[in-house]
């Protein structure tokens, strides 16, 4: 049971991840260009203005992992 409460995790979670970058690849714009927001979301067409696509919802999403599952699965992530 166990297994199979971590495979349905991991796929929620890489739909969200998903929804969260294309989400993220308009924000600047809805922003009105603030330049904070350009840290965290793409301000161009760049290849490596949309990593932050990928990076952030990532981010957000191993943050999550670490704390929630990582009593039940210790693997996850090295013990502090």
């Amino acid at each position: 049971m166990k297994q199979h409460s971590l495979k349905k995790t991991e796929l929620v979670s890489f739909v969200i991840a998903s929804a969260l970058g294309v989400l993220f690849h308009f924000m600047y714009e809805w922003t009105g260009e603030n330049a904070i927001a350009g840290l965290f979301f793409p301000i161009n067409e760049s290849t490596w203005e949309h990593m932050k696509l990928v990076f952030f919802p990532m981010l957000v999403y191993g943050i999550f992992m670490k704390q929630r599952l990582q009593q039940e699965y210790p693997c996850i992530a090295l013990p502090q």
